[in-house]
């Protein structure tokens, strides 16, 4: 029997069977277990990926728990957390990264303080 750790949210729930292609927003929490082609932003929002997800997708959150799939970047404010079997195929940025055995991590990692979710390259350039 295999040990399945479930993500609790409070929130939206998209279930196994849904697609969506565009935008994704959200403002405390949402659970993904379908399908998502585009972008998905929450500055201070949880996403968490469920097993079944699909995720192709550039995304900026507060946090994210994945045990599904991402191909795409990630933006953290705050965690990226991405547990077995959870796979992400792209660049993730956030303070503090967690993989946990099992899962997969195929891209560049940068940790570097409280990141903004929806960080603007030009206006940073400025600064």
């Amino acid at each position: 029997m295999r040990n399945s750790k479930k993500i609790d949210t409070a929130g939206a729930f998209l279930a196994h069977d849904v697609r969506i292609k565009g935008e994704v927003t959200f403002q405390r929490s949402i659970r993904i277990e379908g399908r998502v082609q585009g972008n998905i932003q929450s500055p201070d929002g949880l996403l968490a990926v469920g097993e079944k997800a699909r995720l192709d997708a550039d995304i900026q959150v507060g946090t994210a728990v994945v045990q599904g799939r991402i191909n795409g970047s990630l933006t953290a404010a705050e965690k990226v957390e991405v547990k077995s079997p959870g796979r992400i195929e792209g660049d993730i940025r956030a303070p503090v990264i967690a993989v946990e055995k099992g899962a997969v991590l195929n891209g560049k990692c940068v940790t570097a303080g409280k990141t903004e979710a929806s960080v603007d390259p030009a206006a940073s350039k400025n600064l």
